[in-house]
């Protein structure tokens, strides 16, 4: 399967959180009606813009802070996610330890996760009885500490990176993309579309293959993290 432009735009672009009503379907046809055709937006003139900030309330006191983000820098950023589809596929595809591996077929969203929350429960039982000693870790605030830069460091090594600065490379455009979507900064990526669960995914899948090499059993659900052994 391919992601197509128009489904981020209609199915991936507002956080799913938002109310029923809200919705960008008018936006994926419009776009749609122009396929072939060069985006509608003057590229060059396109200065970073901030999102809009949607609180949702959460157990307790505690609250999220989701994004809305411009939709001309949203659609500029999911064209280009979706046109190089197989090469970020190819950079998130090889992690042995990630139960949300993005794939295509959630009917709900343009992009979802390979496992839903319901299985994780029967998962983490198979995976502890593989072990006598458990380790759990997630990490803290992981979508506001995700440094934009380290998208082509994942995709394309640090080296490779420092020593070419140019758009040339996929990671250094989906990196100024995500800047001018969030007013230019570099700390954190917005939380609740369908590219930041991709980009996550490609950043995390690395960290995954780390693991991996040490011959770990273990896990991960988005940013959680769980493993075990045989002794401490």
């Amino acid at each position: 399967m391919t992601l197509t432009l128009e489904a981020l735009l209609a199915r991936g672009y507002f956080p799913q959180e938002l109310p029923p009503p809200f919705n960008t379907t008018s936006l994926a046809t419009f776009i749609a009606s122009s396929a072939g055709k060069p985006l509608p937006f003057a590229h060059q003139k396109n200065r970073p813009s901030k999102p809009e900030i949607y609180s949702l309330a959460r157990t307790g006191t505690l609250r999220r802070e989701l994004s809305i983000l411009n939709p001309v820098h949203f659609t500029l950023l999911a064209n280009c996610i979706a046109n190089k589809w197989k090469d970020l596929e190819k950079a998130f595809s090889g992690s042995k330890l990630s139960l949300t591996t993005p794939t295509l077929t959630d009917h709900i969203r343009a992009i979802g996760r390979k496992s839903s929350l319901d299985v994780l429960p029967s998962k983490r039982a198979e995976l502890r009885s593989r072990g006598r000693f458990l380790l759990k870790a997630d990490v803290i605030r992981f979508y506001p500490s995700i440094y934009t830069h380290s998208i082509p460091w994942a995709l394309h090594g640090k080296k490779v990176t420092k020593s070419n600065r140019s758009k040339a490379l996929l990671g250094n455009e989906i990196d100024e993309l995500m800047r001018n979507c969030q007013d230019g900064q570099t700390n954190g990526i917005p939380i609740g579309p369908d590219t930041s669960l991709l980009l996550a995914e490609v950043i995390l899948a690395q960290v995954d293959q780390k693991l991996s090499r040490l011959r770990l059993k273990g896990l991960r659900y988005i940013d959680d993290f769980e493993l075990v052994f045989d002794s401490v």
